[in-house]
């Protein structure tokens, strides 16, 4: 996972988790994203070499990365009057859509899986789909997931494209 991504997504789940939050069944959701991130993020730490040359450096790096990851969410929120989280959500994933893209052309398959592009791209349509018919006036929302969705058919249509054969469906 890009490290942008991750940074955005777990201060997401965790401001939306102890500061906006919403009471069950979606505060139980939200945490069941955030303890997986949660794991993504211990991996990246142990396994990642491309931040600082110290592991000093590294957990500045990332302790930095996520406190403004953290302020922004927060801003965003206020600023759009948004505690569900939309905006920012929708714009998370926009960014993730980019930058799996990005990921994919800059390292080739490795690491990189048809099954979670087409995880990610179903999931988020359904999201975008039950938040369009609650808010089908925002131009914003309705850009965000017409953008989301054409780029993750990009990825996935890069996956099976590029060079070398991309990790199978299971």
């Amino acid at each position: 996972m890009p490290f942008a991504a991750l940074c955005a997504n777990i201060t997401w789940e965790f401001a939306y988790l102890f500061v906006f939050t919403h009471g069950f069944p979606r505060n139980a959701a939200t945490a069941v994203w955030l303890a997986l991130d949660c794991v993504i993020l211990i991996q990246f730490v142990k396994y990642y070499r491309g931040i600082g040359s110290t592991a000093k450096l590294k957990y500045a790096v990332l302790a930095f990365s996520l406190l403004i990851a953290f302020l922004v969410q927060v801003g965003v929120t206020v600023d759009f009057n948004d505690p569900e989280g939309k905006y920012t959500g929708f714009g998370i994933n926009l960014m993730m859509s980019i930058l799996f893209i990005g990921m994919l052309l800059s390292r080739g398959n490795a690491g990189q899986s048809v099954s979670i592009g087409y995880a990610k791209m179903i999931g988020t349509f359904c999201a975008s789909l039950e938040f369009y018919t609650r808010y089908p006036e925002s131009v914003l929302l309705t850009l965000l997931y017409v953008l989301i969705l054409l780029l993750d058919v990009i990825y996935i249509y890069l996956l099976y494209t590029r060079p070398g054969k991309p990790t199978p469906i299971i």
